[in-house]
């Protein structure tokens, strides 16, 4: 398979690599997207945008902001609660420019795949699938990168590959330090019912899973978002069904 020579290589397709096709789509250069994975594709991740989503998204596209705000599957909330380890909470409404407004909760499975198929609108992004990074060589003629869908070449690289990133790892010789490693965990239950009138989303801390925290976020149809995130020290897998209230 010849080497496909493009002006700038982006790794990853997530949000992140999606924003910087959408910004490069009218810069007139050509551009290839390589993801390892096929959209639309799941993540983990607690689902929840921030007040500010549509302002970002207008600054990429405006087409893009009227997909994501006619887009059926997302749910507003408009506030947060943090609950303490001994059970109190507090109820923290989004203020935003001294008005009440709203952040959204969308799975990320929908949220990225309506940023990487509006990348499709622009003919100088070509989007690679299922194309998965072994190896990223630079060389005084620009970057080499070795796929399984063979070799691509470029003379800029953008790496969006996440906290595992093989861009970090062959450019920059960053890797993850196993002593300061975070992860997390997230299941989606359906049946949910008893959150705020408008949503707000929780954040529950325990003693013993400091300094990480458990969330519950709601979602459409009285499904919700669960998960924990950790450090890999003192990881501790919460019986997630505690928080499952139904009527």
């Amino acid at each position: 398979m010849g080497e496909k020579k493009y002006d700038v290589l982006i790794v990853g397709a997530g949000p992140a690599g999606a924003a910087s096709a959408i910004r490069l789509g009218r810069s007139g250069l050509k551009v290839a997207l390589l993801d390892k994975a096929s959209f639309p594709r799941d993540k983990t991740c607690g689902d929840a945008l921030s007040v500010d989503v549509i302002n970002q998204l207008s600054m990429l596209s405006e087409k893009l902001a009227r997909d994501f705000e006619t887009f059926a599957g997302k749910l507003p909330s408009f506030g947060v609660k943090i609950f303490s380890p001994d059970h109190h909470h507090i109820d923290i409404p989004f203020i935003y420019q001294k008005r009440k407004k709203c952040g959204y909760i969308c799975p990320r499975k929908d949220f990225d795949n309506i940023l990487f198929q509006h990348v499709k609108e622009y003919p100088n992004v070509h989007n690679y699938e299922n194309c998965l990074v072994e190896k990223v060589i630079k060389s005084e003629n620009g970057i080499t990168v070795q796929t399984s869908m063979g070799n691509f070449e470029g003379q800029v690289i953008i790496g969006a590959d996440g906290a595992h990133s093989v861009i970090s790892k062959y450019l920059g010789n960053i890797k993850v330090d196993k002593e300061h490693y975070s992860a997390g965990l997230r299941v989606y239950y359906e049946g949910i019912t008893s959150f705020h009138e408008e949503n707000y989303i929780e954040l529950h801390f325990f003693r013993d899973i400091l300094p990480g925290y458990l969330w519950v976020f709601p979602l459409q149809n009285n499904k919700a978002n669960l998960g924990i995130g950790k450090n890999k020290n003192r990881y501790y897998i919460i019986n997630l069904l505690y928080f499952k209230r139904i009527n």
